[in-house]
């Protein structure tokens, strides 16, 4: 698999995870008691996702 290939199927992973993440803090959210750690630790990996997709984008212009 070449290095493009393999960049624009990390990215579409992460998309992917992301979109999981969200739905679970939304699900998280309407809970009587959200459990704010969990939602704090889920933002935190989206964080990192977004900043690698970021990077890896910036890769592929190269």
């Amino acid at each position: 698999m070449g290095k493009k290939k393999r960049d624009l199927k990390a990215i579409a992973s992460w998309q992917e995870r992301i979109a999981e993440h969200q739905q679970k803090i939304e699900a998280e959210m309407k809970r009587a008691r959200p459990r704010l750690y969990l939602i704090e630790f889920w933002k935190k990996q989206i964080a990192t996702w977004e900043d690698q997709i970021s990077r890896r984008k910036r890769r592929l212009k190269r």
